[in-house]
């Protein structure tokens, strides 16, 4: 879509909007809003509302996991359809919005309203847009990044562009429409993925507990989540291909000299590979290298998390791990194979829907924190084929998962396109970069 510039414009005198339409103002906050500061009664029921820089404002009962739930709303803030909320602490993250409900709200954010002839919408789109971030960090008042607050005093002397109320309704009915094709755009590209992720899932699944002949004789597991298994290949626990099956080391803070790289958790393993941004740097003993030292082809599961479905995720080491002699923490579960077993197959075996669902239900709950032991792990039944067909199952799935992973990168990358068009749209159409009057 082709969108052509206004006629003439003008110097805005505000360094991060630029040039305007001729035709627009720009004033201060503090003349389009008023800060409201009208308290709740006591023992209201009022709906208690909450704004996230990922999705706005929301009623906090939709999303109680993301917070804990007030025991009173006494004394909070009264909300009206149409105000602005405002985390004063995060707003220069993106934790500023519209609210599309009335209710109550924390006394840390601050509420706005708008005055006449001034539409919320607009300022919604322009607020929630990452040109703003900037110029509400700038404004806000600390120390250090998580002590900066937003305090309306500032915010008021920040200068918004102010188009007419006919253009600030038409510049909204613009991009509700544009916003909405694009959402869905990204929506399908999601739900792709989603398929795509679902293949690979069925594809390991049916490898390492079927085979790749789908005229081999079959035989009855003996385990119901199994089912029926090649006749030739042998049904047993883990622990049984296993030599190694053991936790791992903290040690002492560091020191700056001789540290180990040390992996936490997920933090460094991400859904079976290898994401090393911030490995931990720890001061071990000689006995606790000895003992965590992970060599290329250990197997590395994360055996706690906030959420079962996290746990039994698991991560090969490759030659440039082991090289660099990386060991693992507490929190996490090393598993080496038996020579008869190989450790790749194993990493598709643990990685595998089925298996991780054997570790959500048998895992051990402390203080609502889902665990896995070593008893756990090496109870899980496994598939064992011959070795030779454990090499072609292998090779089979490092084609199979690459294609589609390959498939999902492409997707994962238009669906980063798509939201970075979302982005530029709005924040060319709220400071009139582009005329979009001709399109409503």
């Amino acid at each position: 879509m082709q969108f052509k510039q206004y006629p003439n414009y003008k110097p805005s005198g505000v360094e991060w909007l630029g040039d305007v339409p001729e035709h627009w103002n720009t004033k201060p906050t503090k003349y389009c809003f008023k800060l409201i500061t009208d308290k709740a009664i006591e023992n209201n029921s009022e709906v208690l509302l909450s704004v996230y820089t990922d999705i706005g404002v929301k009623p906090r009962s939709e999303l109680e996991e993301r917070g804990n739930k007030a025991s009173t709303t006494d004394g909070y803030w009264i909300v009206k359809k149409g105000d602005i909320i405002v985390n004063k602490l995060l707003a220069w993250m993106g934790a500023i919005g519209l609210s599309n409900y009335s209710g109550v709200t924390s006394p840390a954010y601050d509420i706005l309203r708008i005055k006449y002839n001034y539409t919320p919408e607009y300022y919604n789109y322009l607020f929630r847009n990452g040109d703003m971030f900037t110029e509400f960090k700038r404004y806000s008042r600390g120390l250090m990044d998580m002590r900066l607050r937003l305090y309306f005093s500032e915010f008021g002397n920040i200068k918004l562009p102010v188009p007419s109320i006919n253009e600030q309704q038409k510049i909204v009915a613009f991009l509700d429409t544009e916003t909405a094709r694009i959402d869905t755009l990204i929506a399908k590209q999601e739900k792709l993925i989603e398929l795509l992720e679902e293949q690979r899932k069925s594809i390991i699944s049916h490898a390492v507990t079927k085979g790749l002949n789908p005229n081999v004789p079959m035989k009855d597991s003996g385990v119901e989540w199994l089912g029926e298994v090649p006749e030739h290949w042998i049904v047993c626990l883990f622990k049984r291909q296993i030599v190694r099956n053991d936790g791992g080391v903290w040690g002492e803070e560091p020191t700056g000299h001789n540290d180990t790289i040390v992996f936490r958790s997920t933090e460094q393993t991400m859904d079976g590979r290898w994401n090393i941004v911030n490995p931990a740097l720890r001061n071990l003993s000689d006995k606790e290298k000895k003992s965590a030292l992970l060599e290329e082809g250990d197997l590395l599961l994360t055996k706690s998390s906030g959420s079962s479905l996290h746990i039994g995720k698991t991560t090969l080491v490759d030659v440039e791990i082991a090289k660099n002699r990386c060991c693992y923490s507490n929190f996490m579960q090393r598993i080496r194979t038996t020579k008869t077993y190989n450790s790749t197959l194993g990493w598709y075996v643990l990685n595998n829907q089925l298996t991780r669902e054997q570790f959500s239900v048998f895992s051990t709950s402390t203080t609502g924190l889902a665990n896995l032991n070593s008893e756990i792990i090496g109870n899980v039944h496994i598939v064992v084929p011959p070795v030779n067909e454990q090499l072609k199952v292998i090779e089979y799935l490092d084609t199979e998962t690459a294609r589609i992973d390959t498939l999902i990168a492409k997707q994962e990358k238009l669906i980063e396109k798509l939201k970075e068009y979302r982005s530029s749209i709005i924040s060319h159409a709220v400071t009139g970069k582009i005329d979009i009057r001709e399109f409503c």
